[in-house]
């Protein structure tokens, strides 16, 4: 019965609110709204019924956009590594070993360049063809 998977996976994410995990970080998708909404309310079994009923009808079409924003990112992340590449084959020998102690110096922890993207508006070096 797929109304008692429901309340097991919301009885479960309530067991790790305020922890730093993740429940089924698979499956990190808009169902998951749905089902902490129902979760959230005592339901009938016609309602449980119902919202499964509606949760396939959704969890197709879902999953599929999200394989396409997946690909979509990962062609994202490829042309901007080409991008820096050819930017890089540019530069001088002196200009790449400054590039590289910049990075060595000012790299980190992919978490730590995040926190400063947040905080130090980013800067490219490409011309603006608007």
């Amino acid at each position: 019965m797929r109304g008692g998977r429901r309340r097991r996976e919301a009885h479960a994410e309530k067991a790790l609110e305020g922890t730093n995990s993740k429940p089924n970080s698979a499956r990190g998708t808009p169902a998951d709204a749905a089902e902490q909404m129902t979760a959230a309310v005592s339901l009938t079994s016609e309602q449980e019924a119902a919202a499964d009923s509606i949760d396939e009808k959704y969890i197709g079409p879902l999953r599929s956009l999200n394989r396409d924003t997946q690909g979509l990112h990962n062609r994202l992340i490829s042309l901007e590594a080409d991008k820096l590449v050819e930017i890089e084959n540019t530069l001088s020998q002196e200009q790449l070993a400054q590039l590289r102690e910049s990075r060595r110096c000012h790299g980190g922890s992919r978490a730590k360049r995040h926190r400063q993207s947040e905080t130090r508006p980013e800067i490219s070096i490409t011309p603006d063809r608007s």
